[in-house]
């Protein structure tokens, strides 16, 4: 159920996105699109494995979509940075992911299991840029003007939640699964409505920046 509830979410962010792709190529922020759309695509991969009881389960299947996005925040994130060894650093981080992925899939029978260490890693590297932001937004004194008429306000708030959240389920999944059946359960729908809480977001961020186009922060 969940996850049928969450394609139809982000099928609506996708459809929503696409027909606001103008404003997005005029902000430069047209990586969102593929964003959505890497997630839908996965959790539509995912539904249908889940449906067909396969033994070994799906969520492997994120082990090499979580790079990809990971790398695809990066470029987003490092469109609003202007400090040059913050950009410089952000593209290090998004390579050094395949550090992550080469250790997992180097030990035995590690293809159909979850790299939990990989979904950590991009918790932690989401959250630093996240928390960057807001830093920035206070140092440049831009409270001044209302932050929630503003995109990336918006886009880092529902990353700040979202993320935080997974962190703490996705995690420990495994470990939970087996001791706490029932916590892992309600973990997983409270991670649905998180994600949910996202893509609510980011429609709002598009929204604003399509009504307050001269308060949009170009660069911090």
């Amino acid at each position: 159920m969940p996850l049928s509830i969450i394609n139809i979410v982000l099928a609506v962010t996708f459809v929503y996105l696409l027909s606001n792709r103008k404003s997005l190529g005029e902000y430069k922020i047209k990586v969102l699109l593929f964003i959505v759309l890497l997630n839908f695509v996965v959790e539509l991969v995912v539904y249908f494995v889940n449906r067909s009881d396969f033994k070994k389960g799906s969520s492997w299947i994120y082990n090499f979509t979580l790079p990809v996005e990971l790398f695809l925040y990066g470029v987003l994130f490092k469109r609003i940075f202007q400090q040059q060894w913050v950009t410089l650093l952000i593209s290090i981080a998004s390579w050094g992911i395949l550090i992550f992925i080469a250790h997992h899939y180097f030990q035995k029978d590690s293809f159909f299991i979850f790299n939990a260490s990989l979904y950590t890693y991009m918790c932690l590297f989401i959250l630093a840029c996240v928390l960057y932001f807001f830093i920035r937004l206070f140092i440049k004194d831009y409270f001044h003007i209302n932050p929630l008429k503003q995109f990336y306000f918006w886009l880092s708030s529902g990353l700040l939640i979202c993320y935080l959240g997974g962190f703490m389920l996705l995690t420990n999944a495994y470990t939970l699964f087996y001791s706490d059946k029932l916590l892992y359960d309600d973990l997983k729908i409270l991670n649905l409505f998180l994600n949910i809480f996202l893509y609510l977001c980011i429609i709002i961020g598009i929204e604003c920046l399509k009504k307050f186009k001269v308060h949009q922060i170009q660069s911090l």
